[in-house]
């Protein structure tokens, strides 16, 4: 189990017996760690973001996190009934270290709370829902547990772009992995 003993003493994590969030940078030392042994070929986490700390009486249990969804995904404005994509979020991590009955399922409840509200306070925004991409072997169980919604497989394609936003110079298309695709409104 992860713990930071120094954030301790400085009162940086809480020491409530209630699981609360700890808003983060992506180069807070814990998350990145957390983060980078979960997924080692991440190449980053890119567009609008918001990424915690899960802490329970002064002890680290994991990290949460979202950021902007992938561009003109379909599927998801569909969904959401939107025609962009800035009011909907993708949980692009959630990894426990410390594992216990419906520890997921309350984590997720807690970050709905504190994300709709921090994105409102940091983007300026109203954020509508937040969507995911399971790799089997997982389910998605804890989605399930949560009532997000089941939208089906990705195609398994993966698109590397070149150039800037909106201005993209090269699309470069390869087979990637299929995915279960999850989605809940907020």
């Amino acid at each position: 189990m992860l713990k930071k003993p120094w954030a301790l003493k400085q009162g940086l994590l809480p020491f409530s017996k209630d699981i609360s969030l700890v808003r983060v940078p992506k180069s807070d030392p814990i998350f990145a760690t957390l983060f980078l042994e979960h997924y080692p070929q991440s190449k980053g986490i890119l567009g609008r973001q918001l990424n915690y700390l899960i802490v329970r009486g002064g002890e680290i249990l994991g990290i949460i996190g979202a950021n902007s969804p992938p561009l003109n995904y379909k599927k998801f404005r569909e969904y959401f009934n939107v025609d962009n994509d800035l009011n909907f979020l993708n949980n692009n991590v959630f990894r426990l270290i410390v594992h216990e009955k419906n520890l997921g399922t309350k984590v997720l409840k807690l970050f709905r709370k504190t994300i709709k509200k921090d994105y409102k306070e940091k983007y300026g925004d109203d954020l509508i829902g937040l969507v995911t991409f399971v790799e089997p072997p997982r389910t998605g169980a804890v989605y399930k547990a949560d009532n997000w919604d089941y939208l089906g497989m990705t195609q398994g394609k993966r698109c590397l772009r070149r150039g800037s936003l909106g201005k993209w110079i090269d699309k470069e298309w390869s087979e990637g992995t299929k995915k279960h695709i999850f989605a809940r409104k907020i």
